[in-house]
C-alpha cells in the first residue's frame, strides 16, 4: 500500500489518491508504523538534487530493500537526522540509531521480558560500565557492549562484559529494561548491533561525527574485541560444530574483521602477502571511508581464552570424571588451561580441557561444563559423592571423650608391639606432647624467642591480648579431634590443680603402649638435662628440672626406665594387662603401674605407697601474676598454638631434636610451621563451600515462599466487623 504525506514540516496521512511530488513525498513501507520501526529498509526523503542524487525518483513505487546477510553486500544510507548521515550494514539493528525511546518502540524488542534474554545479552552501558538507567539523569555517550549474564532474578542481573571496559569485571543492572539490556540475536538470528548501531547518546543534539572521531581509535577497537569474544563464546555453547546457517551469514564477516588490523585507506588496497587469500570488507564511517583487510577465519584462528571467572590454578570445584550429568561429583583442584590446537584445513574445532585434580590424587583432563565453581548454581543442586578421609570438620564421638574432667576418662585399651621403627604420627597426643614440652617451658619462661611477641602481647592485655584469638585457630592439616585432645593434656600438664585436676591417679592408670615407652625413654632424659634457653640462663628456680612438676605422668613412668634391656626384662616378666582386667581407680593401689627405678642395679622397687601431688608449671614473673582464668586463656591463645606448630614439625619430619636449637635455626623452624599451619585441606574447603551454597540457595527459596505467602495474604478480601 502507498501512502503519501504532504508538506515539508509536518507528516499527515491521507487517504486520497497518491500525486507524482517528488519533493514532498515520504514513503512508508507499512500502514500506522512510524519511520525507524519496520524490519525493512526505507529510503530517504528527497530534498535537493545537490545533496543526495541527481536522477528523479518515482513517487509512485516504494523502495523496499530487505536486509542482505550476505559479506559483500554493499552498504547505503538513510537519514534520521539533518545533520547527520548514518550507514548501515548488513549488521545494522532494526533499530535506528537515535535515543532510547525509539527502541522501545521498535518491532524488534517488542514484547521484552527477562525471561528470553539468554545467556549472551548487550548492556546499555558507557566507558566507564555505567548502566543507563531511564530513572535518572543519563549524560553522555552509551553504547551497547557485549556481555554475558552470570545471575539473574526479577530486581536486578549481573553480567560480565567481554573485551575490556574499563575497569570493571562485572556490571550489576538494577532496573533491566528494554532500555539497558537486549538479547544477543533478534528474531531473525543476526546479531542486533554493529560498531554505529551500537553507540547511542542520552543527547538528540550530540554530533555523531565528532563522537565517532573520539572514541574509533580506542573504543571502537574494544568493541570489536568483545563482540570476537562473545561470538566465539556462543559458537562454543552450542558445541555442535556449525553455527546456524543464519547466524553464520550475518556474523562471519564481523568475526573476522575484529580480530585484523584496520586501514584507513580511501580507496580498496591489496595485502601483499604470499599463498593466503584476502578478503575486503569495506565499512564506511561518518567522515571517511575505511577498507579493512583480514585473512580468511581458518587463517586467523586464535585459541579461545580459558573461562575469566576461574582462577586458575587452585580455583575449588566440583568436578565429574564423565560426561553424564547425572553422575555424582567430586572435590576437585583447577591446576590449569589446556587451549585447543590449531584447526588444519576442514578439520572440527577441538574444545579446550582444563586440567583438575580430584581429591584421590589422580588428574583428568575434562572440557568446561564437566566441573562447577562456587559462583554457579550447579554448584550447590549437582549430585556429590561420599568419600571417607582421615579428617573431618566435625568428626564423631572419639574413643576418649576429651571434654569429660581427667577423674572419668577411660583408659586405652594396650595392643600388640608392632615394631620399635614407630611413626611419630601414630604414637598418642599425650606421647607426643612430651616431645614439645622442653619448648613449652621456654615459653612460659620468656625463653623462646619466635614466641616472645605473642608473649608480650598477651601480658599487655587490652587490645592487644584480644587480638591473638583471631591467628589462634590455624591448625594445619592436623585433625580437630587431635587439637582437642592435645588442648585438654596441655591445660591439665600446665595448670593441674587450677582447673580441677585430680593429681595423678588418672594419669597412673593410663596404660601406654609397649612401643611408646620404647619412645618415650629418651624424652624424659633429654627432657631432664637439656637447656630449656637459647641465649642466657634462666634462674635457678627453673633450670633444676622438677619430674613431677615438668614432665607428664606418663613420661614418669616412662623416665624411670634407664635402658632399654631393663625395660625388656621388666616387661617379659609381667603379663600384659586386658582392658577387663583393669581395676578402678578407687580400688587400684597406686603402686600397681608404676615401676620406679632406684638404683643401676637391675632390682626394681615398687614405688612409694602414697602418691605425691604434681604441682603446675612455674613461669616468668608476669605468668605468675595473671589469674586463673587468664591462665587458662594463656594456655588457649599462646602455649596451644605453638604446641601446634611443634607438631606440625615433628610430624612432617622437620624437627628432630628435643633440645632448643640455635636462634636462627629455631626462626627458621618457627617460619616453616606458620606455613605449614596456613596449610589446609582443600577437599574440605570444597565441601564448606558446598554448604554455604546450599544454605544461601535455601535461604533464597524461603525468602521466595514467603513473598508469595503475602502477596496470597495482602489479596485476600478483608472482613469488616
Amino acid at each position: 500500500m502507498k501512502r503519501k504525506v504532504s508538506g515539508s514540516s509536518q507528516h499527515n496521512t491521507s487517504p486520497s489518491t497518491p500525486k507524482k511530488n517528488a519533493s514532498t513525498e515520504m514513503l512508508f513501507g507499512e500502514t500506522g508504523l512510524t519511520k525507524g520501526s519496520s524490519p525493512v529498509k526505507y529510503g530517504s526523503r528527497t530534498k535537493t538534487a545537490k545533496t543526495h542524487s541527481s536522477s528523479p525518483r518515482n513517487p509512485d513505487s516504494i523502495r523496499i530493500q530487505v536486509p542482505d546477510a550476505s559479506p559483500q553486500s554493499p552498504t547505503r544510507k538513510r537519514h534520521f537526522l539533518e545533520d547527520s548521515d548514518i550507514e548501515l550494514s548488513p549488521l545494522t539493528p532494526l533499530t535506528p540509531k537515535a535515543g532510547f525511546s525509539r527502541i522501545a518502540g521498535s518491532k524488534s524488542t517488542e514484547g521484552w521480558r527477562i525471561e528470553d534474554l539468554g545467556e549472551f545479552v548487550w548492556v546499555r552501558v558507557d566507558e566507564q560500565g555505567h548502566v543507563f538507567d531511564m530513572e535518572a539523569a543519563n549524560e553522555g555517550e552509551f553504547r551497547w557492549w557485549p556481555a554475558r549474564s552470570i545471575e539473574t532474578d526479577r530486581n536486578q542481573i549481573i553480567v560480565c562484559p567481554y573485551g575490556t571496559l574499563g575497569s570493571v569485571s562485572t556490571i550489576r543492572i538494577q532496573n533491566p529494561s528494554v532500555h539497558n539490556i537486549l538479547s544477543l540475536t533478534d528474531s531473525l538470528g543476526r546479531p542486533r548491533f554493529n560498531t554505529s548501531s551500537s553507540d547511542t547518546s542520552t543527547s538528540f543534539s550530540n554530533s555523531p561525527k565528532k563522537k565517532l572521531k573520539r572514541s574509533l581509535p580506542t573504543i571502537e577497537a574494544n568493541w570489536q574485541d568483545a563482540v570476537c569474544e562473545i561470538l566465539r563464546a556462543k559458537e562454543e555453547e552450542e558445541d555442535d560444530g556449525l553455527p546456524p546457517i543464519e547466524f553464520a551469514l550475518s556474523a562471519a564477516s564481523r568475526f573476522a574483521s575484529a580480530s585484523a588490523a584496520q586501514s584507513t585507506a580511501t580507496s580498496p588496497k591489496r595485502s601483499k602477502g604470499k599463498g593466503k587469500a584476502k578478503s575486503q570488507i569495506q565499512a564506511k564511517s561518518y567522515s571517511d571511508e575505511e577498507v579493512i583487510e583480514v585473512d580468511e577465519l581458518e587463517s586467523d584462528w586464535d585459541a579461545p581464552e580459558p573461562d575469566e571467572l576461574l582462577d586458575i590454578p587452585g580455583e575449588l570445584v566440583l568436578a565429574r570424571d564423565k560426561a553424564d550429568r547425572n553422575v555424582a561429583h567430586w572435590p576437585a583442584k583447577v591446576l590449569a588451561y589446556l587451549p585447543p590446537p590449531k584447526p588444519k584445513g576442514k578439520s572440527r574445532h577441538k574444545e579446550p580441557k582444563y586440567r583438575v585434580l580430584f581429591l584421590d590424587d589422580t588428574q583428568k583432563e575434562v572440557a568446561r561444563e564437566w566441573f562447577y565453581a562456587s559462583h554457579e548454581p550447579e554448584f550447590g543442586t549437582c549430585q556429590v559423592g561420599k568419600f571417607d578421609s582421615q579428617y573431618a570438620d566435625n568428626p564423631p564421638d572419639a574413643d576418649e571423650d576429651v571434654s569429660d574432667s581427667t577423674q572419668t576418662a577411660t583408659s586405652p585399651s594396650p595392643v600388640p608391639v608392632p615394631s620399635l621403627s614407630y611413626a611419630f604420627g601414630d604414637l598418642s597426643i599425650r606421647a607426643q606432647l612430651g616431645y614439645i614440652k622442653p619448648v613449652l617451658i621456654a615459653i612460659l619462661n620468656e625463653s623462646y624467642p619466635p614466641a616472645k611477641g605473642r608473649h608480650d602481647s598477651f601480658m599487655k592485655g587490652g587490645k592487644a591480648r584480644a587480638g591473638l584469638g583471631a591467628s589462634a585457630g590455624m591448625r594445619g592439616t592436623i585433625p580437630p579431634q587431635d587439637i582437642d585432645r592435645l588442648q585438654k593434656y596441655l591445660c591439665d600438664w600446665c595448670l593441674r590443680h587450677e582447673i580441677g585436676a585430680s593429681g595423678d591417679s588418672e594419669e597412673m592408670l593410663d596404660v601406654l603402649t609397649d612401643v611408646e615407652r620404647h619412645s618415650l625413654e629418651h624424652i624424659a632424659n633429654a627432657a631432664s638435662t637439656s637447656k630449656l634457653t637459647i641465649s642466657g640462663s634462666i634462674t635457678p628456680s627453673t633450670t633444676k628440672p622438677n619430674a613431677k612438676e615438668n614432665i607428664d605422668p606418663d613420661e614418669e613412668d616412662a623416665g624411670r626406665f634407664v635402658s632399654s634391656k631393663e625395660l625388656t626384662s621388666d616387661l617379659r616378666a609381667s603379663p600384659v594387662p586386658t582392658e577387663g582386667a583393669l581395676t578402678p581407680p578407687s580400688t587400684l593401689p597406686p603402686s600397681s603401674s608404676v615401676i620406679s627405678l632406684l638404683s643401676d642395679d637391675d632390682e626394681i622397687e615398687i614405688s612409694a605407697p602414697e602418691p605425691i601431688p604434681l604441682k603446675r608449671q612455674q613461669g616468668c614473673p608476669a605468668y605468675e601474676k595473671l589469674t586463673g582464668v587468664e591462665k587458662i586463656t594463656y594456655c588457649l591463645n599462646i602455649l596451644l598454638p605453638e604446641a601446634v606448630l611443634q607438631l606440625l614439625l615433628w610430624r612432617n619430619g622437620l624437627r628432630t631434636s628435643i633440645e632448643l636449637l640455635s636462634v636462627s635455626e629455631e626462626s627458621e623452624l618457627h617460619g616453616t610451621a606458620e606455613k605449614l599451619a596456613e596449610e589446609t585441606d582443600w577437599v574440605f574447603d570444597v565441601m564448606r563451600l558446598r554448604d554455604t551454597k546450599v544454605r544461601q540457595m535455601q535461604r533464597k527459596q524461603a525468602a521466595a515462599s514467603a513473598s508469595r505467602h503475602r502477596s496470597r495474604a495482602s489479596s485476600r478480601p478483608r472482613r469488616y466487623h
